[in-house]
């Protein structure tokens, strides 16, 4: 402790390094923690089994469905990083001073629901799609092309900023790492944003056309036609609105966390934390548990593919090419 006192010296790396090696001591009763407030492990031990249960319905649709692939493929990672996040504060219950458990939660669950919101973003296109390409501004596979992208960008800014306040030593760094935090959430709250004015601008369009043509304004697929008849492919929109909103809503908790600083007032409530990081990813989740694109909207995924797109995440990587039936010959002029 060298020329500090006791109390001084709760206050420091040090101490928090030493109660890391030695949590049983009382000599820790005082010693600030990496999370500024006593654990439940109750909630974190629910929430994993929770996000465990989600993971496993995601991956038994996909199974049978054998469609949506880029859709369960973003929510699983998703879903992986919750259950990592919750692990790791599982870990941090006995020893809240200990970076290992601190660390994976930081960035899991930071990371998390950014790979959500590119799996519904992924789920526009499709819905552009059972409802006629003339309703839209842009072409459906533009969507895709828009906002996952810039979805990308938020995650690896939000992964890069837990990653640096999870490993740092002093407070500065800390604060580094939550500044870069704070980026990558303000780009998912923008991207999140400019999402929804898309539906919106959608939706906005495709009532003008019902109200100008009536039924003739939407694709008359009869495939298309018999899903968009059903309550479970209404009852799909509906929980794609929720999840969006709590994904944004839960970003925005999470820039107000950050707002003060580290270690600020609302980073100090747990009770804050299981409310509006934990339930509402939760009611996100759950949500598309029930009501799961492969199913509600398992018409659209059996359509031929656009000639100069895979389709979902991988167009992203993928030049458009002009279809073989399109191209045009060229003759000899000479022969």
């Amino acid at each position: 402790m060298s020329n500090l006192t006791f109390e001084q010296w709760t206050h420091t790396p040090e101490a928090q390094e030493w109660c890391a090696d030695n949590p049983d001591s009382s000599m820790c009763d005082t010693v600030e923690t990496h999370y500024h407030y006593e654990l439940t492990n109750e909630a974190n031990l629910a929430f994993a089994i929770i996000f465990a249960i989600s993971l496993i319905c995601f991956l038994v649709v996909f199974a049978i469905t054998r469609r949506a692939v880029a859709f369960t493929l973003c929510l699983s990672l998703g879903v992986i990083c919750e259950v990592a996040g919750y692990v790791g504060r599982i870990m941090s219950y006995n020893n809240p001073w200990a970076d290992g458990g601190f660390m994976l939660q930081m960035v899991a669950l930071t990371i998390g629901p950014a790979f959500m919101a590119a799996g519904l973003y992924l789920c526009l296109r499709r819905i552009v799609t059972a409802y006629g390409q003339e309703n839209s501004w842009i072409r459906a596979r533009s969507y895709t092309l828009i906002f996952v992208p810039c979805d990308i960008i938020s995650l690896i800014l939000q992964a890069m900023g837990g990653a640096a306040a999870g490993a740092a030593t002093t407070i500065e760094d800390m604060q580094r790492g939550a500044d870069i935090m704070t980026a990558g959430l303000a780009c998912q709250v923008a991207t999140t944003v400019g999402f929804m004015i898309a539906v919106a601008f959608f939706i906005r369009r495709t009532r003008r056309r019902y109200s100008e043509l009536g039924w003739d304004a939407y694709e008359q697929n009869p495939s298309l036609v018999a899903m968009r008849g059903r309550w479970t492919f209404h009852a799909f929109m509906y929980a794609l609105a929720l999840s969006t909103i709590m994904i944004l809503w839960r970003s925005c908790f999470r820039l107000a966390e950050l707002a003060d600083g580290w270690g600020g007032p609302v980073m100090q409530r747990e009770d804050l934390f299981i409310g509006f990081e934990g339930v509402l990813i939760v009611v996100a989740v759950l949500a598309l548990n029930v009501f799961h694109p492969a199913v509600c909207l398992g018409e659209v995924f059996v359509l031929p593919p656009e000639p100069s797109s895979r389709g979902g995440i991988f167009g992203i990587f993928r030049r458009n090419r002009q279809p073989e039936e399109m191209k045009t010959e060229t003759f000899d002029e000479s022969a």
